[in-house]
């Protein structure tokens, strides 16, 4: 018996020991708000922040333009990332308000969105490109690993732009992921704001599509190539963690 209890004993002691890496590294205040990890409760505010603003803002669906079906079908998404528990929000700790949200999951090398079902045009040309991307980057094979933190969203609300939020959740998101033991981070960048904040942070930039010659797959530009600035494209990005 005594054999028994000193085992049981030792056991929740180990398990007591180990980190709580999301509450040390990601979770607390800064300035006025506050890091907290996306809860199921949360899911909801989440998707209508990245609805509101990111599908909104972002270069890439702005081009792609917003539709119902597009939102339906980007939540589908999300919902499946928020269930890796490995994203946040940051909420402004008078209101309440969603000041931004960091969404990231683990990828492999299968198709993480092989059963999302996508009808709208915008949201297959939106696949379409980041499956050009990550057959373009070949991560997996170049880095030698099995999985890669993927850093699918940070999105900020108007309001709380360009005050060094987007800085912190990446800072906080890498700290995070390399405790986690993840060797690879990596992000397809589309605009040149947190294109420039990640080269600050180490990321490297290792392949690019220009959406002059971003075809869809019957073989038409999807864009209008008139409209385009030489600020349209889309970068891998990768961090050595």
């Amino acid at each position: 018996m005594a054999s028994k209890t000193s085992t049981s004993s030792s056991s929740t002691s180990t398990a007591d020991l180990i980190p709580d890496n999301f509450a040390l590294l990601v979770e607390g205040a800064w300035k006025e708000l506050t890091f907290k990890r996306v809860e199921a409760q949360d899911y909801p505010r989440v998707v209508r922040h990245i609805q509101e603003y990111f599908m909104k803002d972002e270069p890439t669906c702005s081009l792609l333009g917003y539709t119902n079906d597009f939102g339906d079908e980007m939540e589908a998404m999300v919902r499946k990332m928020l269930a890796e528990n490995l994203s946040f929000l940051v909420e402004h700790a008078e209101t309440s308000e969603v000041a931004g949200v960091r969404i990231m999951f683990r990828a492999t090398p299968t198709n993480y969105f092989e059963y999302i079902n996508v009808e709208s045009y915008a949201g297959k040309v939106f696949l379409r490109l980041v499956d050009i991307m990550k057959k373009m980057s070949n991560l997996f094979d170049t880095y030698g690993v099995n999985e890669v933190a993927e850093l699918f969203i940070a999105s900020c609300a108007p309001d709380f732009r360009q005050q060094g939020l987007a800085t912190e959740m990446y800072r906080r998101s890498l700290e995070f992921l390399r405790a986690e033991g993840f060797k690879v981070a990596e992000a397809m960048f589309t605009s040149p704001y947190t294109r420039r904040t990640a080269e600050k942070l180490g990321f490297v930039e290792i392949c690019r599509l220009d959406y002059k010659e971003f075809i869809d797959d019957i073989g038409h530009f999807v864009f209008n190539r008139d409209e385009l600035t030489d600020e349209n494209f889309a970068a891998v990005m990768v961090k050595v963690l």
